[in-house]
């Protein structure tokens, strides 16, 4: 914040006084352009940065103006410079340029620049990384549909063997198309169908136009007709099974409907009736996304407010990633929206309570070479829901209250092993832990919250509390495996000492039979008395 203040104070100096200009070009700038290494520039530092130097350069001759772009590119170029340092340079130069117009080194040229260097493929991949992220800063300030081969130049970076490279083109493409929506756009989609591969970095283009509309506020291109093409490839595209290629799906939506919410919302709520669980589920998690952005407005609430309902009915939808996708925008709204979530918490919560429960059904067995293992298909939905359900103990638990005690029930199932666990995939493993984890911090809450009714259930909540504190691993387990038990044992040790302090607790007779175990096991008390 120093820093931001001193440069933003540097500002006003060369505004008001012009005689301060050349003490400010000798003396400050260098340690201004110092600060673009500084690790401070992924901060709030970028801005005060661009408008220093686009003050500076607007008083520049020519030449000191193109040696100025010279020493930025340097810092950019920098072998072991992070990506941030280079973007904050990108971003320094794209402030120049706009800054300098008429003294030989505006935008457009500058543009050009970048692309002749990156086509003529004889810079090392730092070039090309910088010269794509100037293309992209200065294209989200100025129209660059004019630049001859602006668009096959970052296609063909999308080939790159370098992922950075990769990454900072899909940014770049996104960034630049921002300005002309109808000149970019249906490449984008013609590239989308006819380069499959491709698809991810290309979806992750679209999000930066969005995320860069949404930066332009009142001054964004985005038309109704580009809602409704940007909306129909999403959904074209969220039909797979690749999870990452529909959390983009979703994300892109979600900022669409932070920009318009009067025309997405109802949209979103109208595709949630799709026969397509896909299209169902980035419908609800992108209401979700939009519903945890700060950057949803009043009017964007008001609109929110009377679809909510509809979207938390999909907690009991068949498919179980719609259903997660349900659960975890009520976990959002607990946290951000409790008060217009309230009213719906009654008929919601025996939704969210009726994902907990186990069902062998969900349970297959899969054959991996000469070994068995148990798949359990329900079981990051129970895990998410019990998460849910950790949220609402601690912020609505007057909700719960009236069922307090078959919350409870709920909590000691999902503390308890319903299967052999070391005959599943250490991905099962390290979700069912999770769920534990997650149930006996509920437990330690209800125990402050419900004391009476967890003492009376103490002889159904202490015994899988024990058989996890005494679970031992094959003696083929790796470092990781039994750091991660370890983990999971002290979470429940905790547990065990925080239900300890409830009045009675340890007058109950199973209380009294689990001190008992811990007397006969050294390593057990040592640990409850730590």
């Amino acid at each position: 914040p120093l820093a931001s203040t001193a440069i933003y104070m540097l500002c006003k100096l060369m505004n008001s006084h012009k005689n301060c200009r050349q003490l400010v070009e000798t003396f400050a700038k260098p340690m201004v352009l110092a600060l673009i290494k500084s690790p401070l520039v992924q901060g709030s530092l970028v801005e005060p940065l661009q408008a220093f130097f686009s003050k500076l350069s607007a008083s520049l001759t020519a030449k000191k103006v193109a040696d100025l772009l010279s020493t930025i590119e340097e810092l950019g170029l920098e072998q072991k410079a992070k990506q941030n340092v280079r973007k904050a340079a990108a971003k320094c130069i794209a402030s120049v340029c706009q800054a300098s117009k008429g003294k030989g080194t505006n935008s457009v040229d500058y543009a050009n620049k970048s692309i002749d260097l990156i086509s003529k493929g004889k810079v090392a991949d730092q070039g090309v990384v910088l010269s794509l992220l100037c293309l992209a800063e200065i294209g989200r300030l100025t129209d660059l549909s004019g630049c001859n081969g602006i668009e096959s130049v970052i296609l063909d970076c999308f080939q790159a063997s370098s992922e950075d490279v990769r990454g900072i083109a899909s940014y770049a493409l996104g960034s630049v198309c921002s300005q002309n929506l109808d000149h970019f756009l249906p490449m984008i989609f013609s590239h989308m169908e006819s380069h499959s591969k491709l698809k991810y970095l290309l979806l992750l283009s679209l999000k930066e136009v969005l995320i860069a509309s949404q930066a332009m506020g009142e001054q964004s291109n985005l038309k109704e007709e580009h809602f409704t093409s940007l909306q129909k490839v999403l959904f074209h595209s969220c039909e797979t099974e690749e999870e990452a290629i529909r959390i983009i799906c979703a994300e892109c939506q979600g900022h669409m409907a932070l920009i318009n919410p009067a025309l997405m919302i109802p949209s979103l709520a109208e595709h949630l009736e799709s026969d397509n669980p896909s299209w169902r589920e980035v419908c609800v998690s992108a209401f979700r996304d939009a519903a945890n952005s700060s950057q949803l407005s009043t009017e964007g609430k008001g609109v929110f407010q009377p679809f909510l309902e509809s979207f938390l009915h999909k907690i009991s939808d068949p498919d179980l990633k719609v259903q997660k996708a349900a659960i975890l925008l009520l976990n959002v709204l607990l946290h951000n929206h409790l008060d217009s979530t309230r009213p719906l918490l009654p008929a919601t919560f025996p939704m969210l309570y009726k994902c907990t429960e186990f069902s062998k059904e969900s349970l297959r067995e899969v054959q991996l070479g000469p070994f068995k293992q148990i798949v359990d298909d329900y079981l990051v939905v129970r895990r998410t829901a019990y998460e849910c359900m950790h949220t609402a103990v601690n912020k609505c638990f007057d909700i719960i209250q009236p069922e307090a005690d078959h919350f409870v029930d709920l909590v000691i199932s999902g503390a308890t092993d319903h299967y052999d666990t070391s005959k599943t995939s250490h991905l099962t493993l390290s979700d069912h832990y999770s769920m534990k984890m997650t149930c006996f911090g509920i437990l330690s809450r209800l125990g402050e919250v419900h004391p009476k009714g967890c003492m009376a259930k103490a002889s159904l909540i202490l015994p899988p509390l024990y058989k996890t504190l005494i679970q031992k691993l094959k003696s083929d387990a790796v470092k990781q495996e039994l750091e991660r038990l370890e983990e999971v044992q002290n979470a429940c040790m905790r547990c065990v000492k925080n239900l300890s302090t409830i009045v009675g607790m340890q007058e109950t007779e199973m209380f009294g039979k689990l001190m008992i175990s811990f007397n006969k096991n050294e390593e057990l008390l040592k640990k409850y008395k730590a």
